[in-house]
């Protein structure tokens, strides 16, 4: 919300989507700062999304010149980041967890420190008023999900793991 809110002071050119939070236990916190801070022309809220239907989001989000804001302090691997960047939306996330094993910072988006509001607001900025990086950061993003995360690639990456374990036990 920091973030948002500080977007919105500085720029009339931003619409941020909120995707999700409709079972969230934040959600009535949410709802009253949304309010309060009278961010309702400038947050879209799409609390329920069908997976199905993500393609789409990512494909609006591509075609606008927009990128994914990531704010989450534990993330066990980042699928959504990764359908994000194969779909071609450059990802703005904290550098926690699995993040920067997903992300490859300045190439296929940018990394901020935790809780670090201005970082996550210049990282925005970067992307969205350089549209030449923008399409940099957009076909690096695919590549790199086709390199290392495609479920054929996963699976090749599991079985070597599997190999070598079992290797190490004979």
């Amino acid at each position: 919300m920091r973030i948002v809110s500080l977007l919105q002071k500085e720029r009339d050119d931003i619409e941020c989507w909120m995707i999700g939070g409709a079972h969230s236990v934040d959600k009535q916190t949410f709802e009253t700062e949304w309010k309060e801070k009278k961010l309702d022309p400038f947050i879209k809220w799409f609390p329920v999304v069908p997976y199905q239907q993500m393609p789409h989001i990512y494909a609006r989000i591509r075609q606008s010149g927009g990128c994914l804001l990531a704010t989450t302090k534990v993330e066990s691997f980042g699928n959504t980041f990764i359908e994000a960047m194969a779909c071609g939306v450059p990802v703005v996330a904290p550098r926690v967890s699995a993040m920067p094993e997903v992300i490859a910072h300045g190439k296929t988006g940018y990394l901020f420190r935790e809780h670090h509001t201005r970082g996550a607001v210049r990282a925005i900025e970067a992307i969205i008023d350089d549209q030449e990086r923008y399409e940099e950061m957009s076909e690096a993003g695919r590549a790199r999900v086709l390199a290392q995360f495609t479920i054929e690639r996963c699976a090749e990456t599991y079985v070597d793991l599997l190999q070598h374990i079992v290797g190490e036990q004979t």
